[in-house]
């Protein structure tokens, strides 16, 4: 059975989400080398250095994908959280992380900017390599940037800065935890098919890039079969709250969606536990 949490490497970290969130935050502790125990998917909270010029202190980043000098892993459930956190209002970004052994400063961190990595931290990748493959989302909050470094003036008030940032995002890290699970996906392109989905599951995702009448038909079947349905343009646009609960998801896949929609939310979904993709024909 999985179980989910939320890991905050520093205890200032951990400070930051105490009594705001219900998920257990368990403090993994700083850098590389730390072993956790965790048995399903887990969030990474905590601050982060920016890479890129376009983050500013206080701004917040959902990892793409997690990256370390010598390997890659994704986060599947990463445009989920994302779309969580921007629902609520704060600047965000998207995209990947680099995790290294050591704080990154001056000249090193103009190197690991040319890896396409917008921020650098010490844990989330080392962590995230414990942890079911795909299953771990990193959410930091930037403290310092390539012009106002670790050891520059005003450190400590940008360091508060991104610690009030990470707690703001409480309410989407709580969506997130309460979306986690196995679960079966049910994945159909025709309406006869979408009409045994929708029997079968208790919440049905339209995947329609238009919003077009194919897609609101394909929603009106699921809601005569008395299931919730949402349309959805892409997974950022899936509401963490629908899924809460859910053991079975079904997947409608309009006429004018591209052809790989379907199988991006199944990708999405499975960052949030296992899950077992049935193609309903």
């Amino acid at each position: 059975m999985t179980t989910a949490a939320v890991l905050t490497p520093l205890r200032s970290e951990r400070t930051a989400l105490r009594g705001v969130v219900s998920a257990p935050v368990i403090r993994s502790g700083r850098g590389p080398s730390r072993c956790i125990g965790c048995t399903g998917p887990v969030l990474v909270a905590g601050v982060a250095g920016a890479l890129s010029r376009q983050l500013r202190p206080g701004d917040l980043v959902v990892a793409t994908d997690l990256r370390t000098d010598t390997g890659i892993s994704r986060s599947l459930a990463a445009p989920l959280l994302f779309g969580a956190v921007r629902r609520l209002g704060l600047r965000v970004h998207l995209g990947p992380l680099l995790s290294r052994t050591r704080v990154v400063f001056g000249r090193d961190r103009a190197a690991q900017a040319e890896s396409g990595a917008v921020a650098v931290d010490t844990e989330s990748a080392y962590l995230a390599a414990q942890v079911a493959a795909g299953q771990t989302v990193a959410l930091r909050a930037i403290s310092d940037t390539p012009d106002a470094g670790l050891l520059s003036p005003g450190i400590i008030w940008r360091g508060i800065s991104a610690l009030r940032a990470l707690r703001a995002a409480a309410p989407a890290i709580d969506q997130w935890f309460a979306a986690t699970g196995d679960r079966d996906v049910l994945l159909a392109n025709r309406p006869a098919a979408i009409r045994a989905l929708a029997h079968q599951a208790e919440v049905v995702l339209v995947a329609d890039t238009t919003r077009s009448p194919d897609a609101a038909r394909l929603a009106k079947i699921a809601e005569n079969s008395g299931r919730p349905a949402y349309l959805v343009a892409d997974p950022a646009s899936v509401d963490l709250r629908w899924l809460s609960g859910a053991a079975t998801v079904g997947i409608a896949v309009g006429a004018t969606a591209t052809s790989d929609i379907g199988r991006q939310l199944a990708d999405c979904l499975a960052g949030l536990g296992q899950t077992t993709v049935h193609e309903i024909a």
